[in-house]
């Protein structure tokens, strides 16, 4: 065999080679964007979100809002309110939590 011939077909199985890796490289980064996109596209289906209720007036809005209060049970309260309402029904201090309920039911 020529020296030629031979240097032509190592390169030709080098190239073939490297062809192959990048292939399945381009493959792999591939499955992995799809598995990501997969796992962030579902997650907020999996997510409980708690609520806020909805009203047909302001009226019955606020009377719920007022009977939640005096019955002094936050969940009840946040219901009405949604997730956000933790920041408004709660200080950190149960006493002064009380306190407001009671200012605000009176």
């Amino acid at each position: 065999m020529n020296l030629g011939m031979e240097k032509n077909i190592m390169l030709h199985r080098i190239s073939n080679l490297v062809e192959l890796k990048r292939k399945t490289l381009v493959r792999f980064v591939v499955s992995v964007l799809f598995a990501l996109s997969l796992g962030c596209l579902s997650a907020p289906i999996f997510a409980q979100e708690t609520r806020q209720r909805t009203f047909a007036s302001a009226a019955a809005a606020s009377r719920a809002l007022f009977d939640a209060m005096q019955s002094q049970d936050e969940q009840v309260s946040l219901s009405i309110l949604g997730p956000a309402g933790k920041e408004i029904l709660s200080s950190g201090d149960p006493t002064e939590d009380s306190d407001a309920r009671a200012g605000f039911i009176v």
